[in-house]
This record gives C-alpha cells, structure tokens and sequence, in this order.
C-alpha cells in the first residue's frame, strides 16, 4: 500500500483531474452556447426602430402607460 502514493501515481492523478476538469468545463461550454442558440431562435423578432423618424412631445404615452418626459 505504501507504494500506492509514489510520485508517478500522483502526477498521473492530477493530469487525470486537469483532464477531468477541462473536460467537463469544454461540455458545460458547449452546452451553454447550444442553449443560447435555441434560446435566441424562439425569441420573436425585434423590431428595427432605427430609422423611425418620431419624436415624442412631453405627454406621448409608450407601451406599458410610461409617459415621456411626464411629471412627478
């Protein structure tokens, strides 16, 4: 047993661990940039208001009854 903790089986287990843990790091990446790719396909389509030519005047209601530049 006392063999078992020699300087070759511990630096295969920390390799091993390293490996391990990029291992699984690389999968969780994968996975999280998969699952911003279906997230980002079933979200509708913004809409470009870019070239809208409008500006409000005090008291133009926005969608959600916010009110531009309104008072307190």
């Amino acid at each position: 047993m006392e063999d078992f903790w020699s300087p070759l089986t511990v630096i295969i287990a920390i390799v091993a661990g390293i490996g391990w843990l990029a291992l699984v790091t690389w999968l969780w990446k994968l996975d999280a940039e998969k699952s911003s790719h279906i997230r980002a396909r079933s979200r509708p389509p913004t809409r470009d208001i870019s070239n809208l030519d409008y500006s409000p005047e005090p008291g133009d209601e926005f969608e959600g009854g916010i009110r531009y530049n309104a008072e307190p």
